[in-house]
């Protein structure tokens, strides 16, 4: 059931007990349009939570490797595994990080690839993509995809069993390219079928895309116009970084005429506040 304006704009208002503990937060101010300091400011974050997260325990281990990317650039993952290593294979969770497409890093992800391999038993990795100004659409998602078939072809190696399950996820950014990569699998198989993803905060529309029925629906973008972090502004900015323009099915998967039966299971996550909001409440009319 689709949600009436007025009540869409009713999850754009705030709780207080949350406005309460960000008020007593630092306020971070992320100046989108300098994407030098944009990288600074996130690897800044970043190195934040590592240290909230602490020293690895004994029943984890991390390490690195590297792929090719189509051009032969090589880039890395951070492979995230459960101790001893298991005889039959694990699980198998591809994670992306997020970060507009002009910052953030594999490091990102450390503290939800530790949740999932604690969780489920399973191996998780987190591939590294090429980031804007200095590489613009489609290279985010096109790195994203070589590091997915990268992974599962060396899935066994890693110490994972697709076939128990492959998931492939990622924030923001990383949401966009998890979507993006599942429908290039469908006209690209790997060497497992993907059987789920999780797409959290993950830009998949944008206005003048929005079908014309949905459209009086599709108000996040004016409604949270000011949020903080991500507002209208820094949206702006990220599209003219990225160099988005057209109606493509790479950034914008919702467009694919594939069959939508075949995207694998899908779990959405997505706040009120969020400009986002409405790409997922809307996806799910698909």
């Amino acid at each position: 059931m689709l949600l009436d304006p007025t009540a869409l704009g009713q999850l754009s208002t705030i709780d207080p007990s949350i406005a309460a503990a960000l008020a007593a937060m630092p306020d971070i101010q992320i100046p989108w349009n300098d994407p030098v300091t944009i990288k600074q400011t996130t690897a800044r974050l970043e190195g934040m939570i590592d240290d909230l997260l602490g020293p690895l325990e004994d029943t984890l281990q991390e390490s690195y490797d590297e792929f090719a990317l189509r051009d032969g650039t090589i880039k890395k993952v951070k492979i995230h595994r459960p101790t001893p290593q298991a005889s039959t294979g694990r699980p198998l969770i591809v994670l992306y990080f997020g970060g507009g497409f002009i910052s953030g890093g594999i490091n990102q992800m450390t503290q939800y690839a530790r949740g999932l391999v604690r969780a489920f038993d399973a191996v998780v990795v987190c591939p590294d993509y090429r980031l804007s100004p200095e590489f613009v659409f489609p290279t985010h998602q096109e790195d994203s995809f070589d590091a997915l078939k990268w992974v599962a072809k060396n899935a066994l190696r890693l110490g994972a069993d697709p076939s128990k399950g492959f998931i492939v996820g990622g924030s923001s950014a990383g949401a966009n390219c998890a979507a993006a990569i599942v429908r290039m699998a469908q006209g690209e198989p790997l060497e497992y079928a993907i059987t789920g993803q999780w797409l959290a905060i993950p830009p998949l529309f944008r206005p003048d895309i929005v079908p014309e029925k949905y459209r009086q629906y599709f108000l996040s973008r004016e409604q949270n116009a000011k949020s903080k972090i991500l507002d209208q502004d820094a949206l702006t900015v990220i599209g003219k970084f990225t160099k988005w323009d057209g109606p493509s099915t790479i950034p914008w998967p919702t467009l694919s005429h594939q069959v939508l039966s075949e995207v694998p299971a899908t779990y959405l996550q997505v706040c009120g506040m969020d400009p986002l909001r409405d790409d997922v409440s809307y996806t799910r009319r698909y």
